[in-house]
């Protein structure tokens, strides 16, 4: 047995037409936002089903994986020309904070990033991960994509702040 790595995406896209041509068994992990390279988009979105769009080629999963994609932004807001704190951390209000993760849609970000291959947790363990009985459905989410919250919450924190400065 052989294992090739293959850094560039499109490449590992023609290799498995090749070795189906050809009767040879050929493995790849074709990237999500790739997966309509080689997977029938309207089968997994009507159906849910993975199908090749590559003859002679099967498509096995999607597998649930334990994984947290975030971006981490900065608390602690700092003057780069100083390297000193701002004396106002826009942060340092809960409101802010909450505003930010509220303005986030999480299921629309899978949709359209993530191919629907995701799911989004609402709690620290993931759907579908073993033990069966570690994810608990029932609980809702901390937060959930809410404009209108959004709204109120940054109103209500930039209130505060101007409150302060007089």
């Amino acid at each position: 047995m052989t294992y090739k790595y293959v850094p560039d995406q499109t490449t590992r896209e023609i290799d498995p037409k090749n070795a189906a041509a050809s009767g040879r068994a050929m493995i790849i992990d074709a990237a999500n936002t790739n997966i309509y390279d080689v997977a029938n988009r309207i089968a997994w979105l009507q159906q849910g089903h993975l199908e090749s769009t590559i003859p002679g080629v099967t498509i096995y999963g999607p597998y649930s994986q334990f994984a947290t994609y975030f971006i981490p932004f900065d608390t602690n807001v700092t003057n780069p020309f100083t390297g000193t704190y701002y004396q106002f951390q826009p942060f340092a209000d809960l409101r802010s904070r909450q505003a930010v993760a509220d303005s986030v849609n999480l299921t629309l970000i899978d949709q359209q990033v993530n191919n629907n291959l995701g799911q989004v947790a609402n709690e620290l363990e993931p759907p579908n991960v073993p033990p069966a009985e570690s994810h608990t459905s029932s609980l809702a989410a901390g937060y959930s994509y809410n404009p209108d919250a959004v709204q109120s919450l940054v109103l209500g924190a930039a209130s505060t702040r101007s409150h302060m400065s007089c």
